[in-house]
């Protein structure tokens, strides 16, 4: 009797994937925001007014240089990478297992980070 590895359900995994697409989706419209900071020179001009995201701090071009925004547009990159490769492991089923212990990741962890590869090490 062959028993299947643990893995989420196909149902949990369709939730996770509308997560991850949704983050996926918030994280590459402030990229983009980001980029146009720093292709602009931080000009605050009415093509920013229809954005509906939460950014961290108010009026961002105000307050952020070049350099920094490009800084912060290279961190959301990387988490939209994070995205893509875990939208790839709900494709395969394979979302949530810890490539360590190859136990399932706690679904609160998931959900505060969906890009999780691992659980967090209990102390």
């Amino acid at each position: 009797m062959d028993i299947a590895p643990a893995r989420y359900s196909d149902e949990e995994l369709k939730e996770f994937r509308v997560l991850v697409s949704r983050q996926r989706e918030e994280a590459m419209r402030e990229y983009e925001y980001l980029m146009n900071i720093v292709k602009n020179n931080g000009s605050n001009d009415t093509a920013d007014t229809d954005l509906s995201f939460d950014i961290e701090l108010d009026n961002v071009a105000d307050h952020l240089s070049k350099q920094e925004a490009a800084d912060k547009a290279h961190a959301k990159i990387k988490q939209i990478r994070a995205l893509d490769a875990a939208l790839v492991r709900i494709r395969d089923k394979t979302y949530g297992i810890d490539v360590h212990t190859g136990a399932l990741i706690p679904k609160g962890r998931l959900l505060m980070v969906p890009w999780a590869l691992t659980d967090v090490p209990k102390e």
